[in-house]
């Protein structure tokens, strides 16, 4: 290799790839080229291009499906706007007494 790189990572995975190094009785920097090369395989925009087409496919065989989606979404958004939520609580109007006093002995 002609071009040498410094890669900073995170302790953790420092630790799992000097594992994966040990059981695999290969050099930590192969392992990690091994990973590299793997991960930039399979992450082409050609591949990323064709999982996204698989999706579009699946919601468009779902939309098959269930004609009425649009219709569902559109009452789940109308519920949503209709008015308060009794099991999403009661905004305070005014901050609490207590947490007032917690809010001034821990910023001053």
């Amino acid at each position: 290799m002609d071009n040498q790189q410094s890669l900073t990572i995170p302790a953790g995975l420092h630790h799992f790839l000097e594992q994966a190094s040990q059981w695999l009785k290969r050099p930590m920097n192969d392992v990690v080229y091994d990973a590299i090369v793997q991960y930039v395989a399979t992450n082409t925009p050609q591949s990323l291009a064709d999982r996204l087409k698989g999706s579009q496919q699946d919601l468009e065989r779902y939309h098959e499906q269930n004609p009425d989606m649009n219709k569902a979404i559109e009452a789940f958004i109308q519920a949503e706007l209709a008015g308060p939520d009794p099991l999403e609580g009661i905004p305070f109007k005014e901050e609490p007494p207590i947490q007032k006093e917690i809010r001034t002995l821990l910023h001053g």
